[in-house]
């Protein structure tokens, strides 16, 4: 049994025409850099759109508390409750 190209076309690079295999291997090439890229800064990406298209009105920023500031409270629970017996 001899098999020939012609006897399966689609199984040929996927059936793509010659002058198409070139910018399929590059668009593969260009997803598989910026895509972890863009990923990463999501975002950041997300906030320069948000302000151009204004998906979302901005938010104020709430100041974290730190971990001192975590601790102090818990001391200051931790205080109260032993006071109280």
């Amino acid at each position: 049994m001899n098999m020939k190209e012609n006897d399966f076309p689609g199984s040929i690079a996927g059936g793509l025409a010659a002058t198409l295999k070139p910018f399929a291997a590059l668009y593969v090439l260009i997803l598989a850099i910026l895509g972890p890229l863009v990923t990463k800064e999501s975002k950041r990406i997300y906030q320069i759109l948000n302000k151009v298209f204004k998906w979302q009105t901005e938010k104020p920023k709430v100041k974290k508390e730190t971990n001192l500031m975590k601790k102090g409270l818990m001391l200051g629970a931790l205080f109260i409750s032993y006071s109280n017996c």
